[in-house]
C-alpha cells in the first residue's frame, strides 16, 4: 500500500492550469476528483503500477491513462 500511496495527491499540468486529485479508496481501486468550474469525481483501476509509473482505467470510458 505504500507504494500506491506515492501516487495520491494532486497533480497538475506543467501551466497549472489543468489539475485533478488522485484518491486511492481501495487496492488497486480509486477516484480522481477534478476541481475544476463545475467538481467532478471519476471512479478508475489500477491496471499497472511500479515505483515509477502508474496507468489507469477510467471506469466506463474505455480509457487507460499512463
Amino acid at each position: 500500500m505504500d507504494l500506491i500511496s506515492g501516487f495520491e495527491g494532486k497533480w497538475c499540468d506543467s501551466s497549472q492550469t489543468y489539475c485533478f486529485e488522485l484518491k486511492i479508496t481501495d487496492v488497486g481501486e480509486g477516484m480522481l476528483d477534478y476541481q475544476e468550474q463545475e467538481p467532478y469525481q471519476e471512479s478508475f483501476r489500477i491496471t499497472y503500477m511500479d515505483v515509477y509509473d502508474i496507468t489507469i482505467s477510467i471506469e466506463g470510458s474505455g480509457a487507460s491513462i499512463p
